[in-house]
């Protein structure tokens, strides 16, 4: 198992996350809403660029220390939940290329509401199975 995934003390095989899940959460959260308020106050192109390449890289390494936790346990419903974090990322590649082709987005409130939504359904259930490994 990768050594960085194991939480501190723990001499055994069981699969952990880097973070706590609930932080890592709030962190991505946070950055939606920071981007979401950088395009209403009409932020420079530059700026919402910057904001939208931190979150999809930070969603990105978060979504990748999930699946391979996921992956380590043989959790059932990885496909799906790895499809709902393509998806996820992807929403948010559209918004961020909106920003250099000029055009406002309009997606922020969607991806939002869609993040919002696989934290309290996908991930609360992940949460749910990995508590079994503890």
């Amino acid at each position: 198992m990768n050594e960085s995934i194991r939480e501190s003390g723990v001499d055994d095989d069981r699969p952990t996350f880097p973070d706590d899940p609930a932080t890592q959460h709030s962190h991505l959260s946070r950055l939606i809403l920071e981007l979401g308020a950088a395009v209403y106050a009409c932020e420079p192109v530059g700026a919402l660029d910057f904001l939208a390449r931190g979150l999809l890289d930070d969603a990105r390494e978060h979504f990748r220390a999930e699946e391979e936790v996921m992956q380590e346990t043989g959790y059932p419903a990885l496909d799906e939940h790895r499809q709902q974090h393509t998806s996820l990322l992807a929403r948010i590649e559209v918004i961020r290329n909106s920003f250099s082709s000029g055009a406002s987005s309009s997606g922020m409130t969607e991806l939002a509401a869609a993040f919002s939504l696989h934290e309290q359904t996908m991930d609360e259930e992940m949460l749910r199975y990995f508590r079994g490994f503890k």
